[in-house]
């Protein structure tokens, strides 16, 4: 290929790429943004694998996409805006949702998360206190069991090795 072909087939793409993400509402695109944070604060979580990370990959991806399905065929049918007021609702609806994992992701990480964001948290997942304790209780007791496990296993390879 030449040079010019590739240059204008890089210019082509990047102003396909700008051109559809204008066309998409605001909520989605801040809806797609917040998913990669997600993603990469779910990176950092010492919960993370393979499986987890491409689930929220895809499940972001299925999100942004639907939204805007729905926008652009509402939009076609009805002849009218009605798309974009439902994918903006739809989508600061599930802004919220990856907001509450990201700030989980960071707590799963070690981050300092003010203990009255986590009880926003919590009220926002419908959470009682007792229930908020419970599952602080079940949370200390599995890093007490990992704690055990790792010290466990650093016993046994330190028993191996001569």
């Amino acid at each position: 290929m030449k040079e010019g072909t590739v240059a204008a087939l890089v210019k082509w793409l990047i102003s396909a790429a700008i051109g559809l993400w204008i066309s998409v509402p605001a909520a989605v695109r801040i809806l797609a943004i917040i998913c990669c944070f997600d993603v990469l604060t779910g990176l950092l979580s010492h919960k993370c694998n393979l499986r987890e990370l491409l689930r929220r990959i895809c499940v972001s991806l299925i999100l942004v996409l639907a939204i805007h399905y729905v926008y652009s065929m509402a939009k076609q049918e009805a002849g009218l805006n009605v798309g974009f007021d439902i994918a903006s609702m739809v989508g600061v609806w599930y802004i919220f949702a990856e907001l509450i994992s990201i700030a989980h992701n960071c707590v799963d990480a070690g981050g300092d998360v003010p203990p009255l964001v986590l009880d926003w948290l919590d009220k926002a997942q419908g959470l009682t206190s007792r229930e908020h304790d419970e599952i602080q209780a079940l949370r200390l007791k599995q890093s007490q069991e990992m704690t055990a496990l790792d010290v466990k296993q650093s016993q046994e390879r330190s028993r191996r090795e001569p």
